[in-house]
């Protein structure tokens, strides 16, 4: 009988497969088992393990097991209640099962052993194990389940099929795969298997996510959840303009019809944005005739809704709207001019442009320019304004020769500028303006300082415009009720 061929005792294993290398202890009831393991220590001989294909058999036969196995040196037993034993063993070689010899007391088997190759026995073995290498280290890397320091171990094994039957030991944890590996005798075959086995783990383990304290989290698992937070945070400023709307660029949390603005009354000194409404009031013969509630931190937005409200209460416009600067732009002016109201608005360089004596006197100021006989802009140091293009806030921009620079000219803006200023500065433009400054920042100083009105108690558009609505008609009475009592005394 060859040296390789030998009788040992087996032990038919339930889920559990043995590497050569390996130490590993299980547990077993079974008679046969028990009675396998009590020869073995008798005769000081070593036990042949090997798993079965079905695990509900109780009392396999040839076959019911697999053929091929591991020899394993048993190193302690340890008897537990319930007649228990524990075996602690190490694997040694491979082991191929030929034939039952015995099966009355328990199982003796005639095997082979299967001596495993030495490194310069397999091509290119060396190629193979340092791939083998490099995946194992990213498995460790992403794996939670194994140790890092296991590289080191690795790399003191010389021999190449022990190190790979020690990583097979460590990755494999479905019981089918661990026999798979173990049956396969060819080494490079056996590591090319390993090596498709541990790259599909290493490819679940990435969209794995781990949560907790001390869990590594993966690239793709970090990319995630940083695109959930970005996801998260889109919609959250979705839904912060969807209440803002077009025209705002905040509001206040407490009140969602509410925009922050820098208030007149800044008793702090450092410009600080308060949530508010922008209030516009029509005053004729000191009575509030039109009110409209904003939330446009700009006056010069509110005034086209405010006239179109306006028209809705009384089917007509104003005649001569008075407001001041904030009020007056191409826009605007464009609108009023349209629906037949009268230029009596400021625009915002009005007073630099009607009382700024060297700008009255610049030629080359825009209100100032004059045209020849062919409709050309002449350049008061000589010549002509060469146009050049119309850009994108509307504007001409035309070449000036004499200061060798560019010039914005917007002569529908200009005319409707000269227009306002002749107006303005007429007698009804000045009894007007006068008549605003008294009337308009009348109401309001009352308002606020006789009615103490400087808070709304109410939240929302609607109901804040309840509330001033409210106020102006008590205004209103209050003024009639003044004027009345003036008359009859």
């Amino acid at each position: 009988m060859s040296e390789n061929i030998m009788n040992l005792p087996l032990i038919p294993l339930r889920g559990i497969s043995v590497f050569p290398k390996m130490v590993i202890h299980f547990d077993i009831g079974r008679e046969k088992s028990k009675a396998a393991i009590e020869a073995a220590v008798e005769n000081q001989s070593e036990i042949f393990l090997v798993s079965q294909i079905d695990y509900e058999i109780d009392d396999p036969t040839f076959e019911d097991i697999y053929s091929i196995g591991t020899i394993c040196k048993i190193k302690q037993i340890i008897k537990l209640p319930n007649e228990i034993i524990r075996v602690l063993v190490e694997g040694r070689d491979r082991g191929e099962l030929r034939a039952f010899v015995s099966e009355d007391k328990y199982l003796e088997a005639e095997l082979e052993r299967i001596k495993e190759p030495s490194n310069g026995e397999c091509e290119n073995i060396e190629a193979y194990i340092n791939t083998l290498k490099k995946s194992f280290k990213r498995y460790i890397r992403v794996s939670s389940n194994t140790s890092s320091s296991l590289m080191t171990i690795f790399d003191s094994i010389s021999n190449y099929s022990e190190l790979t039957d020690i990583v097979a030991s460590y990755v494999l944890f479905d019981e089918n795969k661990r026999q798979e590996i173990l049956q396969e005798l060819d080494v490079i075959k056996r590591i090319e298997k390993l090596l498709i086995f541990i790259e599909k783990e290493i490819e679940k383990h990435e969209t794995e996510f781990v949560y907790g304290k001390g869990k590594h989290k993966t690239k793709l698992q970090k990319f995630y959840e940083l695109l959930v937070e970005y996801k998260e945070k889109l919609n959250e400023y979705k839904e912060h303009l969807e209440i803002m709307g077009p025209n705002r660029n905040s509001y206040s949390r407490t009140d969602k019809g509410a925009t922050f603005m820098r208030m007149k009354d800044d008793h702090m000194r450092n410009s600080q944005l308060k949530p508010g409404y922008n209030i516009q009031i029509g005053v004729s013969d000191e009575y509030i005739l039109h009110m409209d509630i904003s939330s446009e931190r700009n006056d010069y937005k509110t005034l086209i809704p405010f006239l179109e409200g306006y028209k809705d209460n009384y089917g007509k416009y104003p005649q001569y709207p008075v407001g001041d600067s904030g009020y007056g732009g191409l826009i605007n002016y464009r609108y009023m001019k349209l629906n037949d109201m009268e230029l009596y608005t400021k625009y915002n360089m009005y007073e630099k442009d009607t009382k700024d004596k060297k700008r009255i006197k610049d030629p080359y100021q825009a209100l100032n320019l004059v045209k020849d006989e062919d409709n050309n802009f002449i350049d008061p140091g000589g010549g002509i304004l060469k146009y050049l293009y119309h850009n994108k806030r509307g504007n001409d921009v035309y070449y000036v020769p004499s200061l060798d620079k560019n010039k914005e000219i917007n002569e529908e803006l200009i005319s409707y500028q000269k227009e306002a200023i002749k107006n303005l500065t007429s007698e009804l433009g000045i009894e007007l303006r006068i008549q605003r400054s008294i009337q308009v920042e009348g109401a309001f100083g009352v308002i606020k300082d006789v009615f103490k009105l400087r808070r709304f108690r109410r939240t929302l558009t609607e109901n804040v415009k309840l509330e001033f609505l409210l106020v102006a008609i008590g205004y209103n009475l209050a003024k009639y009720h003044n004027k009345r009592y003036r008359i009859i005394n």
